[in-house]
């Protein structure tokens, strides 16, 4: 399966309001993992309160059959962001830092097919991204109850241990919002519909989270 290391956009600290944008790269090698790699069971769809592939709470079915939220409910569940990046007609990143937390929220167009022609309805949430030390309420956390802070071995009761998980080699792996290097990961991909990936510090701690849809 293709591992992520998400290329983040990652915040300065604000002299005035300032965001910086950093990115990683996660080393590819599969499209997705075996099936002897999958997790059982129902899909995570919550990060922080947005939903990816749950159906209800006013999400939009596309094309390939996935239920994306459209990002004016995203808004009304979080308020407005610190920072939007517009990259194109589809794509926009929203930003929050809420207490310890950073969350970003990118966007793609949600088609579907009416008649044979793909039409676009709305923008949609179709990633979910936090960084930090610990959540803050539901900020930060997954509809199982994973949140930033927590144990590795919390992951594992909750999830499982169908993943593309291990150590980071010596010398990878990426540093987070706080300046800390990864030492561990874990990818848990429902299929081709979600992927959740998560990264811990040295210390086996929880400090960053992606929730994706309809992957590619």
């Amino acid at each position: 399966m293709c591992r992520f290391v998400s290329r983040s956009l990652l915040i300065a600290k604000y002299l005035p309001l300032f965001l910086l944008l950093l990115g990683s790269v996660r080393a590819c090698c599969a499209d997705h993992p075996d099936r002897n790699h999958r997790p059982s069971g129902t899909p995570e769809g919550v990060l922080s309160g947005v939903y990816i592939n749950v159906p209800g709470h006013h999400s939009i079915r596309n094309a390939d059959g996935v239920f994306i939220e459209p990002i004016s409910e995203v808004l009304r569940t979080l308020g407005k962001p610190d920072k939007v990046i517009n990259k194109n007609k589809c794509e926009d990143t929203y930003i929050w830092e809420t207490g310890d937390v950073l969350l970003q929220v990118g966007t793609g167009c949600i088609y579907q097919t009416v008649q044979g022609r793909n039409i676009m309805r709305a923008k949609g949430a179709y990633s979910v991204e936090v960084w930090g030390k610990r959540s803050h309420g539901s900020i930060g956390k997954t509809g199982r109850g994973l949140g930033l802070g927590d144990s590795l071995a919390k992951m594992r009761h909750l999830y499982g241990l169908r993943c593309e998980c291990g150590p980071y080699s010596s010398g990878t792996g990426t540093q987070d919002a706080h300046g800390e290097r990864y030492a561990y990961y874990a990818d848990y991909q429902w299929g081709e519909t979600v992927e959740l990936d998560v990264d811990a510090d040295a210390q086996g701690h929880i400090v960053h989270i992606l929730l994706r849809g309809d992957l590619e």
